[in-house]
Formats: structure tokens, sequence, C-alpha cells
């Protein structure tokens, strides 16, 4: 059984110099989901939406990466059911219910991203941030 909400790619190569990427989230069940967006350098990176709900489709989300050292951060998706009729987002994980995660390691490089290697595209385990031009606009 998979998982009812992946991210892809499930790693990411950002600049440190600063970048704006896209991710992925695909609700994989068959309920509509509400979700919710932390990432543990919140200094660093912002996202065009960090809210919302997810119909059984998938979802692109915009990442901006400020100027800064690089290093290591980890995008965490949270996620809960949220049936048609559903408060809206914030006041469901308000309301105590125990949401599952999803996870996205993302990489700050100082230099140019090195393309990933054949091994890694075949197994989708690491991935170039795509350039988003939208996620600049405001």
């Amino acid at each position: 059984m998979s998982d009812p909400l992946t991210i892809n790619p499930v790693s990411m190569r950002v600049l440190a110099t600063g970048s704006a990427a896209c991710f992925t989230l695909t609700n994989n069940g068959s309920e509509r989901l509400a979700f919710k967006i932390k990432c543990s350098n919140g200094t660093l990176y912002t996202f065009k939406r960090i809210v919302g709900f997810l119909e059984v489709a998938h979802k692109e989300i915009h990442m901006i990466r400020a100027y800064g050292p690089p290093g290591d951060a980890k995008v965490v998706v949270q996620y809960l059911p949220a049936p048609v009729g559903s408060p809206p987002p914030l006041q469901l994980f308000k309301a105590g219910g125990k949401p599952l995660t999803a996870t996205l390691p993302v990489t700050a490089v100082a230099n140019d991203i090195q393309a990933p290697s054949p091994n890694e595209v075949a197994n989708q385990t690491s991935y170039v941030g795509t350039m988003c031009p939208d996620a600049m606009k405001q």
C-alpha cells in the first residue's frame, strides 16, 4: 500500500546563494487531505503555499531559498483527512488530530549544482531543484 501523500522529488539540492525551486505533493488516497508545510530552517526557506487542501491529485509547491550558508534542511509536510465540508486546514490541525508526515530533505550547496547521477535519476533519490520563475512573484 502506498503512502497517502508523497513528495516528488524525494530529495533536493538548491543553491545557497538563493534560488527558487518546486516540488510536488501527490494525494495517492481516495479522500481529500489538508496539508501544512513546516521547515527546519524557516529563516532561509519560504513557501508560496504553506496550508491548503489537496484533492486526489497533485499540487506544485513553490519554495524560495534565500541567500545564506550552505547546509541541510528538512521540509516536513503534515497532513490529515479533510472530507468535503471540513473547516479550514489550520482549524483541522488545531483541533488536535494526529497528523501524518512526509519529509523532503533539502541540501543547499555553495557552488554550481551538479546534475544527479544516472543512478540517482533512475531511483528518484535526488534532484536538482527545478527553477520556478512564478515562485518569485508575490
